[in-house]
C-alpha cells in the first residue's frame, strides 16, 4: 500500500465508522464516552482522516461500542478504498 492508498483507506474507515454512528443515532460525545477515546481526538479522527489516523486500539474500541465486528469494519473500509482506486 503506498501513501495515497493509506489516505484513501483512512478516509473510508472514518466514513464507515461515522455512518455506523449515525445509523445508531449516537453522537460523537456518546461514542467518546463508551470508548474512552477523548471527544476532541475522536472528532478529529472522523473529520480529518487524511491527517489524523484511527489507531487499531481505537477501531477495536469503536467496534465494541458500536456492536460491530472489528475485522468486518476493516474489510469494508478496504473494499471501499480499493473500489475507489479502480475508478
Amino acid at each position: 500500500m503506498n501513501h495515497m492508498d493509506k489516505i484513501a483507506y483512512s478516509i473510508r474507515l472514518a466514513s464507515f465508522i461515522s455512518e455506523a454512528i449515525q445509523d445508531r443515532k449516537l453522537s460523537i460525545l456518546e461514542v467518546s464516552k463508551k470508548t474512552a477515546i477523548p471527544y476532541t481526538t475522536l472528532d478529529r479522527r472522523l473529520k480529518s482522516p487524511e491527517t489524523s489516523y484511527l489507531s487499531v486500539t481505537e477501531v477495536v474500541a469503536l467496534a465494541d461500542a458500536l456492536k460491530m465486528n472489528f475485522v468486518d469494519i476493516l474489510r469494508s473500509a478496504e473494499s471501499s478504498a480499493l473500489a475507489k482506486e479502480e475508478r
